[in-house]
């Protein structure tokens, strides 16, 4: 299992390649850096690119040098103009109930924003990832869950493709940090 952090969105110089050995190892890394804090939303060397490189020369980099990836990340902002949104709780009753190995932290942007992580038990091609990314989103979104009425499911779908990049956990000193780790 492997992910690369890069200098910053523009994405032109790897920072740090990491190596996870296990499901266990990738959750153990996010729960190291719930306790990041910071005063930018933006902090460099803190962006996350959740694939295997194909290669790591200064560059831009995206679908091309993605050889696969080891674990899933969702997405997801406030809801607008909704009646139904997908909270923190209603996520962490989600993928329990799938019985999935994953883990939840909020993101800067605050309460309502939030990412999840779930380890893959084997690197899959990006396009495998993509489709279960799209099927979670569809299962939700007609359980009634839904962003806002362009994105026909509660997680941002821009984040679904294998070039998409996240920030670490990261959160203002002093500031509530939501976190949940399934194990």
């Amino acid at each position: 299992f492997q992910a690369t952090i890069v200098d910053n969105i523009q994405t032109k110089a790897v920072d740090k390649t990491l190596n996870f050995k296990t499901q266990e190892d990738i959750l153990d890394y996010f729960e190291s850096e719930f306790t990041f804090t910071s005063d930018k939303k933006q902090t460099e060397n803190r962006l996350l690119l959740p694939y295997v490189l194909e290669r790591t020369v200064p560059q831009r980099f995206g679908k091309a040098q993605n050889k696969g990836t080891s674990f899933l990340m969702f997405d997801k902002d406030k809801a607008e103009n909704t009646k139904k949104d997908f909270t923190f709780e209603k996520a962490i009753e989600y993928f329990d109930s799938k019985g999935w190995t994953y883990l939840i932290y909020q993101t800067y942007s605050g309460d309502e924003n939030f990412r999840v992580v779930v380890p893959m038990d084997h690197v899959v091609p990006h396009e495998v990832a993509e489709m279960f990314l799209k099927m979670v989103h569809t299962e939700l979104f007609e359980l009634g869950f839904t962003q806002n009425i362009k994105t026909h499911g509660p997680f941002d779908p821009s984040k679904f493709n294998g070039s998409s990049k996240f920030y670490l956990p990261n959160h203002q000193e002093g500031t509530t940090f939501r976190t949940h780790v399934s194990r």
